[in-house]
C-alpha cells in the first residue's frame, strides 16, 4: 500500500497544478482578476484595520497586487516583505519597491539595508 504524501509534496503538486491553470488564462482574464482580488482586499475591514502587513512581491503567475501595495504605503501602511534563510522566513519592512532586490530562485526579497521585524506584530498576512 502506497504511503501518504507529505505536506511538502502535497505543497509541490497543489503548485504545480495552480500553475497549470493559471497558465491556461489570458491577460485580460488575469488583469480582470487581479483586480478584483485587490478590490476585495481593499474594501475588507481586515485589511482597512491592519497597520502591519506581511505581504509578497507577485511573480509573473501570480496575482498583480502591486497597485494595491503601493496604495498601502501611500495610506501609512507597513509592508513587511519574506526573506529567505533557509527553510525559513524572515520578515522585514520595506519602504519602496526600490529596496527589494533578487534572492534565492531569482524572487525579489528584502535587500540587506532592510529592517527586520517580529512577526508577532503583524497584524494580516497575505499569502
Amino acid at each position: 500500500m502506497p504511503s501518504e504524501p507529505t505536506i511538502h509534496e502535497r505543497k509541490k503538486i497543489c503548485r504545480r497544478e495552480l500553475r497549470q491553470r493559471l497558465s491556461g488564462l489570458d491577460a485580460e482574464t488575469r488583469h480582470a482578476a487581479s483586480q478584483a482580488i485587490c478590490n476585495h482586499l481593499r474594501d475588507s475591514p481586515l485589511w482597512r484595520g491592519a497597520r502591519d502587513i506581511a505581504v509578497f512581491h507577485p511573480c509573473a503567475d501570480e496575482p498583480e497586487i502591486r497597485p494595491l501595495l503601493s496604495e498601502a504605503w501611500a495610506e501609512g501602511k507597513t509592508l513587511l516583505f519574506p526573506r529567505v534563510r533557509g527553510e525559513a522566513l524572515d520578515f522585514f519592512n520595506v519602504r519602496r519597491w526600490e529596496e527589494l532586490v533578487p534572492g534565492p530562485w531569482n524572487l525579489l526579497e528584502p535587500g540587506p539595508q532592510s529592517i527586520g521585524v517580529d512577526p508577532a506584530s503583524l497584524d494580516l498576512i497575505l499569502v
